[in-house]
């Protein structure tokens, strides 16, 4: 996964940066942080109807995070 993860992040710098939404200086600030926010799920995959895990994912998501 941290090869898939790499990839992710270098694509969603390279569109930010491609839209003028972010500079250079901030994605190296970002690169530096030991977290830097991005992660890949590799679990099951979870269906629209599936309330219940659509709700877990939410409450995951919008969770305060610490590190």
């Amino acid at each position: 996964t941290a090869s898939l993860e790499k990839l992710f992040i270098h694509k969603i710098f390279k569109m930010l940066l491609k839209k003028g939404l972010i500079s250079e200086r901030i994605i190296d600030l970002v690169l530096s942080w030991r977290h830097s926010g991005f992660g890949v799920y590799c679990g099951k995959r979870i269906c629209s109807s599936d309330k219940r895990s659509t709700e877990n994912l939410a409450r995951y998501i919008i969770r305060a995070s610490f590190s």
